[in-house]
């Protein structure tokens, strides 16, 4: 795939030194640092020289663009490496750190308040012994400009709100679902075969209908056994049984919502989004597809 870096970028996360651990920072957090490198003009050299209180609006756009283009590399790269190890997180990055500037990589000068360039950050606690294996897998999907597809996102929060918000998991959980579904039609299926509701934003058939019917005619990148299939009867069940759920509490009825049952609705929809991100080409979602459910897909493969 084409490379989307503008610069050449440096991604480097690493443990706490003891120095960089204060009051409300736990000894768990990561340090992120991206680096960049860019060629700059006569004026801005002579500013970066010797940086005055007054910026030149010159410098604002400059510094700007460069904040913007480190930002998004540094949340997408660490999305993206949550991502691979089957984990998303809303706020994955907790403090910045701040700016700074260097013209030989070695002496870096901090930007007063009023300019932003250089980052670093504080994450959250990382499972950082992914394999060596995934590494230029990460570093392939930022250079190509991929982002974490928004089903994760959207189980993120129904995850986050299953506990005291359960009615709001269930309706999030099951939005994720679908928008992992329809992210797979936009991937997997040419645009003269996409269905109409698809194609002019219309609402779409249920979910369940789709998945048993339009699913298998995917042209996966991934396949089980060499087939596109649906999600295993128990998933199935468990969608069904939380879109029932969710169809009646979005139409008005307060009604309440079992943890047992929205345990079971948010463990089929993760399943369902990673068994998505497989037959999109992310192989390795495979891993994170509960056992259960692909000792039934094998099954499945073996009755056919």
């Amino acid at each position: 795939e084409s490379d989307t870096l503008k610069y050449p970028t440096t991604f480097i996360l690493r443990p706490l030194l003891e120095n960089e651990i204060k009051s409300g920072i736990n000894k768990t957090d990561l340090m992120c640092v991206v680096t960049t490198q860019h060629s700059i003009s006569e004026t801005q050299l002579s500013f970066f020289k010797e940086i005055k209180t007054k910026i030149p609006e010159e410098i604002n756009s400059f510094v700007d663009q460069m904040h913007d283009y480190l930002h998004d590399y540094a949340i997408r790269t660490i999305e993206i490496f949550l991502w691979m190890r089957g984990r998303f997180s809303h706020e994955p990055i907790r403090y910045f750190r701040g700016y700074q500037f260097s013209f030989d990589q070695e002496s870096w000068r901090t930007f007063p308040d009023q300019i932003h360039l250089g980052l670093s950050y504080i994450t959250t606690a990382i499972d950082t012994t992914i394999p060596d294996s995934f590494i230029p897998t990460v570093i392939q999907l930022v250079k190509s400009g991929q982002t974490v597809p928004l089903a994760h996102s959207l189980f993120a929060e129904a995850w986050k709100q299953s506990s005291d918000h359960p009615r709001s998991s269930l309706v999030i959980a099951i939005a994720a679902a679908e928008t992992a579904f329809k992210h797979c039609v936009g991937e997997l299926l040419p645009e003269t075969q996409r269905p109409s509701w698809y194609i002019n934003n219309k609402q779409s058939p249920p979910l369940k209908k789709l998945l048993i019917e339009l699913l298998p005619t995917f042209h996966a990148k991934a396949k089980i056994g060499g087939k596109v299939l649906p999600p295993p009867p128990s998933i199935m069940e468990a969608l069904a049984n939380g879109i029932k759920l969710r169809n009646r509490i979005v139409h008005g009825q307060a009604l309440p919502v079992r943890h047992e049952m929205l345990n079971e609705t948010l463990n089929a929809i993760r399943d369902i989004i990673f068994l998505m991100d497989f037959y999109c080409g992310f192989t390795w979602a495979e891993k994170y597809i509960s056992h259960s459910t692909k000792q039934e897909l094998r099954k499945l493969i073996s009755n056919k």
